[in-house]
């Protein structure tokens, strides 16, 4: 049943029809050019009442940017259309990896805008998360961004549970999916928005790293360094060497820094002769060095 919206004023029209979806009969607008066949844009109401479905549409007509649209499609341009529209009808398994491309993507652009950048070694990370384990995925090549389903979601999960092993690497991948996800269910681009919390994920099992005891502290100070490694040489008779052996002096040093100054990884790798004041025994840390980014204040 669909039911055309009469505004005399203005240059743009909606007809309402009714999609039945798991949650019930919803209310969605078709929006045309006047006297014109044209489908500019379809969106839900998200209302189950056709009056208040009208008031709904009728404040979609006014915000939807109906003439760009128009022009796009009538010169014929469609995989240029640009914005939200454009997204809406992406593979979801193309806007995934979209997302997470810094050439590409919106979000990481308006994070350095915003001068709250992320790591390239995080954005990497994700997007290797993407690659492996989503865009493979039939399901997403086939559904569009705006047709995510919580359901379709879920068979996601099972299928990496099937798959994979690990579940660390399960969850690592499901968390690649949750900010796209948000992303997008913020700027209205998903017709039926879900939580990702509704989503069961296997526990994860990570080995714990122990920390160094006083004692283990002072047996490493005490350990023979090299400024240049050698293999130490092999002995006669089939016996073997039984003191440590001598380590890289720079090595030794990185886990001194580490345990006795609480130095981080980054800090460490950053850390230059001008920031050590010898005569106070005392590191200015003033840079960290991160793997792709270089070095940062």
């Amino acid at each position: 049943m669909a039911r055309k919206a009469i505004l005399e004023k203005d240059r743009f029209s909606f007809k309402l029809y009714i999609r039945t979806l798991p949650s019930g009969p919803i209310y969605y607008a078709r929006f045309y050019e006047k006297n014109g066949n044209m489908l500019l844009a379809d969106r839900s109401t998200g209302e189950n009442d056709e009056k208040q479905a009208n008031i709904a549409a009728g404040k979609l007509l006014a915000q939807l940017p109906l003439d760009k649209l128009l022009r796009a499609k009538t010169s014929g341009n469609l995989e240029k259309l640009e914005g939200a529209e454009r997204l809406k009808n992406m593979p979801f398994a193309e806007f995934l990896a979209w997302f997470w491309n810094a050439d590409t993507s919106e979000y990481i652009r308006d994070r350095i805008d915003a001068e709250k950048p992320l790591s390239k070694v995080y954005i990497r990370d994700q997007a290797r998360y993407i690659k492996q384990y989503a865009s493979t995925y039939q399901l997403f090549k086939k559904t569009a961004l705006r047709d995510i389903t919580l359901y379709g979601m879920e068979q996601w999960m099972r299928h990496l549970k099937r798959s994979i092993q690990n579940n660390n690497t399960i969850v690592d991948a499901f968390t690649a999916t949750k900010t796209p996800l948000s992303w997008a269910k913020k700027r209205n681009m998903i017709d039926e928005p879900f939580e990702m919390s509704a989503i069961l994920k296997p526990k994860e099992h990570h080995n714990k790293r122990g920390i160094l005891s006083r004692n283990e502290v002072r047996e490493i100070v005490k350990l023979p360094v090299l400024d240049v490694m050698k293999a130490r040489p092999r002995l006669k008779d089939g016996k073997k060497n039984e003191d440590p052996a001598p380590i890289d002096i720079r090595m030794k040093a990185v886990v001194l820094l580490s345990e006795l100054a609480t130095m981080r990884r980054g800090e460490i790798r950053a850390l230059r002769w001008r920031s050590v004041d010898f005569t106070n025994k005392r590191i200015a840390i003033v840079e960290n060095y991160v793997e792709l980014d270089g070095l940062k204040k």
